[in-house]
């Protein structure tokens, strides 16, 4: 790695450099040299080229699909849970379902709404 000499002269490998200019070293003898403040690390400046790419873009009118929704009414069934055959008899009319003993007595009042 680059680094540059910041006070007065740093030799390695019979090469002698001056504060101001630039030494490559490897890690292990930059450490030292980094710490007492001899060097520091040179900032890389990394140029990219790049190349912008102009496209044109036709607009399209479209209109969102229309989605048909149907209404499923499920008979209730022994199937369905306690909690949901007591939603279904309020909805129906039956007052206090969950006074009815099991779900077959239940059922059998919900179908006669």
């Amino acid at each position: 790695m680059k680094y540059k000499v910041t006070i007065g002269t740093v030799r390695h490998d019979s090469i002698t450099v001056k504060a101001g200019n630039y030494i490559e070293l490897a890690d292990k003898y930059a450490k030292p040299l980094l710490a007492s403040g001899a060097i520091e690390a040179k900032e890389e400046v990394v140029e990219a080229k790049v190349k912008v790419v102009k496209t044109k873009v036709d607009k399209v009118k479209t209109k969102p699909k229309e989605v048909k929704t149907e209404e499923v009414k499920a008979e209730p069934s022994e199937d369905w849970t306690r909690s949901e055959l007591d939603a279904h008899a309020l909805s129906v009319g039956i007052k206090n379902p969950e006074k009815v003993g099991s779900k077959p007595k239940l059922l059998k009042l919900i179908l006669k709404k």
